[in-house]
């Protein structure tokens, strides 16, 4: 899974202290992931799914500086929906022949998709909220701490399974993540030679 981000930003001082900002972007994805049955040398045969796909989103966020040591920020970055596919290929196992009940019992030929267990789905890249502080130790030396939310849940939004004709697999969940971050960032004073 590959996901590239393209975008424009711009921000506007609202107030003295107030910043607020905003990008949009084209989130393009090339994802691939097969499992194939092993027992097949040609590995010809099994479940596929595959996405190239590009479409929008977009940041947004604040930034307040009440003092000048001390700053907040805010920002909600969206994820796009981008468009993948599934499939089951129907094939033969050696050495006796083995072949999936379903391929056998609709009489689809080897190397033909089930026409159930393929189709096409959406690829949901996880919403990120964020807020967080940084504060100025000293003239050149800042410390700052970030919150991020991770809407990793999203990803099942209309998952499909290519191994049965289930939209909305049971049991079957991701939950979202929380991530802290600090910081210390460290400027150098570079001296003037005489």
């Amino acid at each position: 899974l590959l996901i590239e981000v393209y975008g424009a930003a711009a921000a506007w001082r609202a107030t003295p202290k107030l910043w607020i900002g905003g990008a949009v972007t084209a989130q393009r994805m090339t994802y691939s992931a097969h499992q194939l049955d092993r027992r097949d040398p040609a590995l010809n045969w099994g479940q596929r799914a595959e996405g190239r796909d590009t479409a929008p989103a977009g940041t947004v966020g604040v930034l307040w500086h009440p003092t000048e040591s001390l700053r907040f920020g805010a920002a909600y970055r969206g994820g796009a929906n981008l468009d993948a596919s599934y499939s089951f290929t129907c094939g033969q196992r050696p050495p006796f022949g083995a072949r999936p009940y379903i391929c056998q019992r609709d009489q689809i030929p080897n190397g033909q998709t089930v026409p159930s267990l393929s189709g096409t789905t959406k690829f949901k890249v996880p919403d990120v909220w964020s807020v967080g502080v940084a504060y100025g130790l000293t003239e050149t030396v800042t410390a700052s701490v970030q919150y991020d939310h991770i809407a990793y849940s999203q990803l099942v939004d209309g998952l499909r399974n290519s191994l049965t004709v289930t939209s909305d697999p049971k049991g079957y969940r991701i939950d979202d993540a929380d991530d802290i971050h600090f910081g210390i960032e460290a400027l150098a004073r570079r001296s003037s030679g005489g």
